[in-house]
């Protein structure tokens, strides 16, 4: 994690590049998640009530997968945590568009 010194630092070397490419990366690689999380959680729903208790481990499967992506973007800054936050939530109400509701 950057440390605030580290962060006035980029601030004054680059500035709003520094920003943009920042939030430009958090969004997409929270969309990206996102649609992967939420496509497969559409997979995981089927094969549940399907009866197939194998989708219970590909559920930890999604929640280990998001937590790490989260967890390295974390590790870029909190900037691009949020900003992958958000992008999450955009996938979201794009899976959820596509898909219908579940019937």
């Amino acid at each position: 994690m950057m440390n605030l010194l580290e962060y006035t630092e980029l601030w004054q070397a680059h500035g709003l590049a520094w920003i943009a490419m920042a939030v430009s990366l958090g969004l997409l690689a929270g969309f990206l998640a996102g649609l992967v999380h939420f496509w497969s959680l559409n997979i995981v729903t089927r094969r549940l009530v399907a009866g197939d208790m194998s989708a219970v481990a590909l559920q930890l499967l999604r929640f280990a997968a998001l937590g790490t992506a989260l967890y390295g973007l974390a590790s870029i800054g909190a900037l691009v945590l949020i900003s992958a936050a958000f992008g999450i939530l955009l996938a979201r109400s794009r899976v959820l568009s596509k898909i219908g509701p579940v019937s």
